[in-house]
């Protein structure tokens, strides 16, 4: 097996709205820094952890070694983000598993915030990257189940899933619960369509001032990202809506800390 196919984890993401936001702008200034955004969403939110330290004031909690191994792509729409593992021990692992969790959430909110909201899955396994060319079955994995959720979220697909819940051979486990969420997603295809809850990413887990607990009406506050840029909203865009917003007051029914009063005003996307 060559040496560059490895184990790691990979998360395949894609912007909703993203061929709408094309046909409804002409090439202009302000298109042309929202394209910027989008190329530079990997480097904003490594810098926005490399202030993490600072904000709880202690180095110990930015690993830069890890960072430093986290890796991205941009593919016109779509931002894939992997790691590969160093070592071979659980709880190495489960640090890069947890500072992923953290970048991808980062990334989601980042996104929201901004008027492209992203969906997206997070697979572990064998795979191989080469510049923008790749190739192995979690990222395949990654990719089919990302383009099969009708709302904006980030599920693990089953490996992934069962890796973030392993347990140590003394029953110890490292989790991800403040940055995990089991959901029955709404899929669109009727192959994956369960009442099975999915283990996902709970991308409003983090508060800091950058990224403050969501305010406001929560519906307002999807309707605001969807619209962003010049975008319209039709049926099928409706529904995605919809099933985000179900999924936001089932993460602020399960974490209230991560939301804010909606007497509050609302938070529209920068």
């Amino acid at each position: 097996m060559p040496d560059a196919i490895k184990s790691g984890i990979v998360g395949f993401f894609d912007i909703l709205g993203y061929k709408n936001f094309i046909e409804k702008n002409d090439i202009s200034e302000p298109v042309i820094q929202v394209l910027k955004k989008i190329n530079s969403a990997g480097e904003d939110v490594i810098a926005y952890l490399k202030n993490l330290s600072e904000h709880f004031d202690k180095k110990e909690y930015f690993k830069e070694d890890i960072v430093n191994r986290i890796k991205w792509q941009n593919l016109s729409d779509s931002i894939i983000v992997h790691i590969f593992f160093e070592k071979a021990d659980m709880l190495s692992r489960h640090l890069d598993m947890l500072y992923f969790s953290v970048i991808c959430s980062s990334l989601m909110r980042h996104m929201l915030d901004f008027g492209l909201p992203l969906r997206g899955a997070i697979d572990v396994g064998k795979f191989y990257f080469e510049k923008n060319c790749f190739a192995g079955r979690p990222i395949g994995n990654a990719y089919s189940t990302s383009q099969d959720l009708d709302l904006a979220a980030c599920v693990f697909c089953e490996e992934a899933a069962k890796f973030v819940n392993e347990k140590d051979e003394q029953g110890k486990s490292y989790s991800l619960s403040s940055f995990t969420i089991e959901y029955p997603i709404p899929f669109k295809s009727k192959i994956n369509q369960s009442t099975k809850e999915q283990l996902t990413l709970n991308y409003t887990a983090f508060t800091s001032e950058k990224y403050p607990p969501i305010s406001g009406d929560i519906k307002q506050y999807i309707l605001n990202s969807f619209w962003s840029h010049n975008k319209t909203i039709g049926s099928k865009v409706e529904l995605k809506i919809h099933n985000t917003e179900q999924y936001f007051r089932f993460i602020k029914y399960k974490f209230p800390n991560s939301f804010i009063a909606p007497q509050k005003a609302d938070k529209k996307p920068s």
